[in-house]
């Protein structure tokens, strides 16, 4: 007799002995196998065997993050997973903030920061598990620090232009907005908006009025 083994009835180059095997398993192998005997008197095909492959879900890479206490640090988590017809999951390790969430199907993380996380360093781990058999999960950890707000360093006048300089985060835009009246209800953008090119950014305008009141805005 002779004997060739099938992956979805396609026969396997050089599976020809009594029995197959199969190393090192990838989702890729995931199918049916069967085995075509031949004699003189004709031929017949096994049953298949059906193989199913449940691989562990991956995560995407999470950069460190950096925001102004009383910002929210918000974005969504990319998970795959090779396994066909698998539902996956989203949940937080212990040890992350309190007040931090991440949706259990989207993926969607959300911290709104509060002052009391200045000056703080936060390791967050992030895990995805599937719900395969058995069920399976990977996990990303990402470290979130939080700053202080934005606080004026220094204003200066020259020459009739006022330069109001304060601590920034690198890349961050921010948005210096003012008001005459410091009891009037609304507060009047300046432009352009300021990207910090490193830890202080700063702003210069005309001196237009005899007084004014100035605050700094981190917009991102």
């Amino acid at each position: 007799m002779t004997y060739q083994w099938r992956f979805n009835e396609v026969p396997i180059p050089g599976a020809n002995g009594t029995s197959y095997t199969r190393t090192n398993v990838q989702a890729a192998d995931a199918g049916s196998y069967s085995v075509l005997i031949t004699n003189a008197a004709g031929a017949a095909v096994s049953d298949d065997a059906v193989l199913t492959v449940n691989t562990p879900p991956t995560l995407a890479p999470l950069p460190d993050r950096i925001a102004h206490a009383g910002q929210l640090i918000a974005f969504s988590v990319a998970a795959n997973d090779l396994d066909a017809n698998q539902t996956l999951s989203f949940s937080l390790e212990p040890g992350a903030p309190p007040t931090a969430t991440i949706h259990p199907t989207t993926g969607l993380f959300a911290w709104l920061t509060t002052l009391g996380d200045a000056n703080t360093t936060n390791l967050i781990t992030v895990r995805v598990t599937d719900d395969g058999t058995p069920s399976l999960s990977t996990t990303v950890s990402f470290t979130a620090t939080v700053v202080p707000p934005p606080a004026l360093d220094s204003v200066s006048v020259s020459n009739g232009v006022i330069t109001i300089t304060w601590s920034a985060i690198p890349g961050r835009t921010y948005r210096v907005e003012f008001k005459a009246d410091l009891a009037a209800p609304g507060w009047t953008a300046l432009s352009p908006e300021v990207t910090a090119g490193g830890p202080t950014a700063s702003f210069s305008e005309p001196i237009a009025e005899t007084q004014r009141f100035y605050r700094v805005v981190a917009l991102d």
